[in-house]
This record gives structure tokens, sequence and C-alpha cells, in this order.
């Protein structure tokens, strides 16, 4: 009996999978911004933080990411579009598309 021409193609969850490299390029250009600014930050708080102090400097933290997250979420799209299309990040891409 020949072999059923109605087989589902194999499940590839690009969208999902292209979310989770937006959020992991996300993660390390906001940690690539924004780390010079903590170091200093960490650098200035007593050896005994009071809480006093530790509000002060998550205030400044704060202060310091803030206009940085649009540049790193653009990056992170950026990088993901780029790395997708010249099909270097696994799951999307060119190469995907001519293996099937």
């Amino acid at each position: 009996m020949p072999e059923s021409t109605n087989a589902r193609p194999a499940f590839r969850p690009r969208i999902t999978l292209m979310l989770v490299y937006v959020a992991a390029f996300f993660f390390c250009y906001c940690l690539a911004l924004v780390a010079p600014g903590l170091i200093e930050i960490w650098q200035e708080l007593p050896q005994a933080p009071g809480a006093a102090d530790l509000e002060r400097a998550e205030q400044t933290a704060m202060r310091i990411a803030r206009p940085r997250l649009g540049l790193a979420l653009a990056a992170a799209v950026v990088t993901t579009a780029a790395g997708g299309s010249a099909g270097l990040l696994p799951g999307l891409g060119s190469r995907d598309d001519q293996a099937s």
C-alpha cells in the first residue's frame, strides 16, 4: 500500500525559538550596557551597606538602566534577524528551508 501523501510537516517552533533568542540577546545586551555603571555603584558601597545605601544604589542602577533598555531591545531584534537570515542560529533561517 502506498504511503500517504498527506503527511504533516515536522513541527518547527520558529516563532517561539525566535522569542527565546530575542530574550537571550536582550539579557546579554542589557548586562553589557549596564555593567560598567553597576560596577561603579558596587565600588562606592561601603563594606556593610545599610538600607539607605542599598536604596540609593538601586535608584542609581534604575536611572542608569532605563534609557538603555530600548537600545538593548533594538540590538537584540537586529541580532536575531541577522543571525536567522544568515542561518547562524539553529532552528531559524535559510539552512532549515533548504534541508526540507
